[in-house]
């Protein structure tokens, strides 16, 4: 069946991409491989055949192919956009782009997603043939695009195929903040919004991320009859992605609400000890879709940790389940999660990072059928591990029980308000920082 491969030219450009500037001049550069061959070939330099975008979904791998088709005005053929019936359809589109995009160059040709179009070894083979038929500096490029690197068949992405690699990390702080300015000139926002304080607190979000968080504040702010975006619109945009939306049907009496006031103030109790400076967004006991309790920091984005840290995160992570038991001497099943963390940082101390006296240990291998340690190593592994998370607890029931005047102030403020702010706690972060002086 014939297929229609009319060219697509792209209405984007780089201005539609906020922060990445050090990506942006990788593909820089290949718009200028595109545009003057001649200048690389002078030299005996070749144009690379295929450039592999690899990042998590939302990262802009899409969006910066289209800019850069825009910004060269050269047509690109996305493999995906073609319709087929049956793998040997697929087979011929495959050839098909390649010799349209031959006819038309310079040109791009796009594999969105290549790791499930390579999937079948038919279709694999053939781009294969084809982009070894790629003569050099003919001005066609092969871009695609996966999450999932590890996924893909290695004859395809050895050199003189997919020639380079581009990295597309999630955004840092300098690229969120110019995301969300970007974003958001395209609304109505109130003027005194803090930039910085969103980009703080969209750790982990992609741009895709971020624009629909703003998109949601947006539809908020209708719904409140505003006029413009507000920054309880965007705190409330954003708890709902992070913990869900709020929950008025789970009802809870005022002694569970207490209960889980205290939990939540026994973490936050212990991370104020644990991290002097103010770490804490806010503490809610408010029933989301997600949970019914939460404390929301401030992520550390650091790309090194020490064993304190990571000593540190288990306490504050116990925390909670050590205010339980100072104040009703008993233990509830909420704090799952924390223990589950707690847990897993232990084992991540011993196992992959080798932080004991007991050096390198390894997982036990039972899917194999194969041991890689002794019986007796695996016996001390349990050990320590139960030694890390006896002595966190301690510590931490420690820390709650030296502030228990402070501990008690916190969960009944909370409970009585459901959710208190970071101007709230930093009230109290005053208060614990004198007590620590005058013990």
């Amino acid at each position: 069946m014939e297929k229609d491969l009319k060219e697509i030219v792209s209405q984007y450009h780089f201005s539609d991409i906020a922060g990445y500037e050090q990506e942006k001049k990788e593909i820089v550069e290949i718009k200028d491989f595109l545009l003057n061959p001649n200048k690389y070939s002078r030299i005996g330099a070749r144009l690379p055949k295929g450039v592999l975008l690899h990042g998590d979904p939302g990262t802009g791998k899409t969006l910066f192919v289209k800019a850069l088709a825009g910004e060269a005005h050269v047509p690109f053929y996305p493999l995906l956009n073609m319709e087929y019936d049956c793998r040997n359809d697929m087979v011929k589109v495959v050839k098909d782009i390649f010799d349209t995009a031959r006819k038309n160059a310079p040109s791009i040709i796009f594999v969105d997603e290549i790791d499930r179009v390579c999937h079948q070894s038919d279709v694999l083979q053939q781009l294969i043939i084809e982009m070894d038929g790629i003569q050099p500096n003919c001005g066609v490029i092969v871009f695609g695009t996966t999450n999932q690197i590890r996924n893909l068949d290695r004859p395809l992405i050895r050199s003189g195929r997919f020639d380079r690699v581009i990295e597309l990390e999630m955004p840092s702080f300098e690229d969120r903040l110019a995301i969300f300015s970007m974003y958001l000139k395209n609304y109505q926002v109130e003027e005194q919004i803090d930039l910085d304080h969103f980009a703080e607190l969209a750790v982990e979000f992609s741009g895709a991320d971020i624009n629909s968080l703003i998109n949601d504040a947006a539809l908020l702010s209708i719904r409140d009859g505003k006029e413009t975006i507000s920054s309880a619109h965007l705190e409330e945009a954003m708890d709902r992605l992070k913990l869900g939306i709020i929950d008025k049907s789970y009802k809870l009496s005022s002694a569970e609400k207490l209960v889980l006031a205290y939990h939540e103030a026994g973490h936050a109790l212990v991370s104020l000890q644990l991290n002097p400076e103010l770490k804490i967004n806010k503490i809610t006991i408010k029933a989301r879709s997600y949970g019914g309790g939460i404390v929301s920091f401030l992520e550390d984005e650091r790309y090194l940790k020490s064993k304190a840290d990571l000593v540190n995160s288990i306490k504050t992570a116990l925390g909670g389940r050590a205010a339980e038991e100072i104040v009703y001497n008993t233990f509830y099943d909420g704090g799952k999660i924390d223990l589950k963390q707690a847990i897993g940082t232990a084992k991540n101390m011993l196992i992959t990072y080798g932080m004991s006296d007991l050096k390198y240990i390894y997982p036990r291998r039972e899917d194999l059928h194969q041991k890689i340690a002794s019986d007796s190593k695996y016996l001390d592994l349990d050990m320590k591990l139960q030694e890390i998370l006896d002595d966190c607890y301690e510590n931490s029931k420690q820390i709650l029980i030296q502030h228990r005047d402070l501990l008690d102030r916190l969960a009944h403020n909370l409970c009585e308000k459901e959710e208190l702010t970071r101007e709230d706690l930093a009230v109290y972060a005053t208060i614990f920082m004198k007590e620590n002086k005058n013990d």
